[in-house]
């Protein structure tokens, strides 16, 4: 039986965005697209909140923030301390330790009781 992979969604304004609108655009190193289960925590102990699709929606590394313009709105940053796409670009660059960046849009498909998975430690 092959593995479902893991998206996570650990800033909250982006999560929410995701559970409300249905959708989000985010920025993430290159990864697998299709069937994931959206979650927060950490690998070993997570918490699964939805299954999503994922589409990679621009096929090459996002070099510039000002090629987010459009996506921005979407991205679950707008209503956060960090409104700019230069912040939010500086941030995904960050957590995923300089590697290139793609622009995903993951959309719910259905959301999952919240359950932790792994260690038992619950957040």
């Amino acid at each position: 039986m092959p593995t479902i992979p893991l998206i996570f969604f650990n800033v909250e304004s982006v999560r929410i965005f995701l559970i409300k609108e249905g959708f989000v655009y985010t920025l993430r190193q290159d990864r697998s697209v299709g069937i994931a289960r959206a979650v927060t925590g950490a690998y070993r102990c997570h918490k699964q909140f939805a299954s999503v699709d994922v589409k990679k929606e621009i096929d090459k590394p996002v070099t510039d923030p000002l090629e987010l313009r459009r996506y921005f709105p979407m991205s679950g940053w707008k209503n956060i301390k960090r409104e700019s796409l230069a912040e939010w670009f500086n941030f995904a660059k960050k957590i995923h330790n300089g590697a290139p960046l793609f622009l995903y849009k993951v959309t719910k498909i259905r959301e999952t009781k919240q359950k932790t998975l792994g260690s038992g430690y619950d957040y």
